[in-house]
């Protein structure tokens, strides 16, 4: 999933290293990786606050562009 995220949504983003330094570090602490899209609007923000809100330790934000996933329901779920 790591090479997914890296090849998909930073291919000119040197800000890569740092999202795959936190992914590491939550999955060491815990069993569960909560993964939210960026918010771009008032509903997205929500969402992100309330996942934030839920899950402090293991949730992680990944970059989305106009309230659009970057990747597909299945690469999410590998």
């Amino acid at each position: 999933m790591l090479s997914k995220i890296k090849n998909r949504l930073f291919k000119k983003n040197n800000n890569v290293h740092l999202l795959i330094d936190e992914l590491k570090k939550v999955r060491s602490i815990n069993t569960c990786l909560v993964l939210y899209g960026s918010p771009t609007e008032g509903n997205w923000l929500g969402i992100a606050n309330a996942t934030k809100a839920l899950y402090p330790d293991n949730s992680i934000e990944i970059p989305q562009w106009y309230s659009n996933p970057v990747l597909s329901e299945k690469e999410s779920c590998n």
